[in-house]
Formats: structure tokens, C-alpha cells, sequence
């Protein structure tokens, strides 16, 4: 499936310097979902998360705005379950219909201020080390303190902050910082090699 309205959205991010973005999607005026677009990552990646079901799927965008929209079982009996949907022998709920909707919703603009915080990635992919540390608090460089960055951080790095602070880290040997401690929250700058 192509969703022809998503290229505008990523023409956008790229006239506006964005790697990342989010935005909401209503679906059927009954659920709310947090969209988040990596364009960072290869291929591109669209998160989907409703917090209130602790629920999150992601999907590849290919060459072309297309993805295959066919989803692992659990995310789709889940995504069911959420979108309220009775089982239909006779008519089946098929997730094009969902990511079509989707294409016809989505905005028209994007904001520089809609970059996602790596918190509000977190809360979405919470399979990184030290989970609980949501909170970018800045750069450690490994080579003043003897040490090597670890796999677990540079994943982390990738996954809450950006494919471009992940090689950087790497080839300099630098480690993302967390805290999880609101107040000692950084604002976001790129490590310097």
C-alpha cells in the first residue's frame, strides 16, 4: 500500500531540517493515537502508540511511501481490541482500511516543534537500557575516563535520539547520559566528535 500523503509530510521534515516527528491521528473519531515518523532510520520507520493501552506497533515505509500493512498477530488482535472491533467472519477487519484512514488524515504541516523528546519516544520504545531513564542529561566521552562505550547505550542512543547521535557516539566513543529525574532534563544537543 502507498500513502501518497505521507511524502508531503516528509518533504516537509526535510525543508525543515526534521529527522523525527510527531503528530496525533484520530481514528473514527473514537481512538487517539501518537504518530511518530523516524526518517532517520532506513528504511523509514511510523510508530503508533495509544499510552492509556500501553499499546505501541511499528511499521516500515519503503522506497515509494509504501508498506506492507499486514501486522503480527498480537499487534493486530490488540489494535482490534482497542478500535472496539467484533470478530466478523463474514467481514474481516483488514488493516489497509485502517492505514488508509490514516492517509486521508494525515496533517498537512509540519512544526519544528513537533520533533519528539526522547521521553516521549521512551514511553513508546521501552526496550532500552535502563528503561526508567527517559531523560537526555547529556555526552560522557569515553576516551577521558578509559572506558568503551557499550552496545546497550549506543542502541539506546539510536533508538531515543537520533541514527546520526548513534554513529557519532560510536566512531567517537561517546556515551549518551540519562537521568530519571524530570528537572535535570537537558535540552538536546549533538554529541561532538
Amino acid at each position: 500500500m502507498k500513502l501518497d500523503n505521507l511524502k508531503k509530510i516528509y518533504t516537509q521534515m526535510i525543508s525543515n531540517g526534521l529527522e523525527r516527528h510527531v503528530f496525533k491521528y484520530k481514528h473514527n473519531n473514537a481512538v487517539i493515537f501518537d504518530v511518530l515518523y523516524f526518517i532517520d532510520e532506513s528504511p523509514h520507520v511510523l510508530g503508533f502508540g495509544v499510552l492509556e493501552h500501553n499499546f505501541y506497533f511499528e511499521v516500515e515505509i519503503k522506497k515509494g511511501f509504501q508498506l506492507n500493512t499486514v501486522l503480527n498477530s498480537s499487534d493486530y488482535t490488540q489494535l482490534c481490541k482497542i478500535l472496539n472491533l467484533k470478530y466478523d467472519p463474514n467481514n474481516p477487519f483488514k488493516t489497509s482500511m485502517f492505514f488508509d484512514e490514516f492517509n486521508k488524515q494525515l496533517p498537512k504541516i509540519t512544526h519544528t516543534y513537533s520533533t519528539p523528546m526522547p521521553q516521549t519516544i521512551a514511553v513508546y520504545r521501552s526496550n532500552v537500557d535502563e528503561p526508567e531513564k527517559i531523560y537526555f542529561f547529556g555526552w560522557l566521552d569515553n576516551k577521558k575516563t578509559g572506558h568503551d562505550v557499550s552496545l546497550d547505550n549506543l542502541l539506546k542512543t539510536k533508538k531515543l535520539l537520533s541514527n546520526k547521535a548513534y554513529e557519532r557516539c560510536k566512531r567517537g566513543n561517546i556515551s549518551s547520559r540519562w537521568t530519571d529525574k524530570s528537572h535535570l532534563a537537558k535540552t538536546y544537543f549533538e554529541p561532538t566528535t
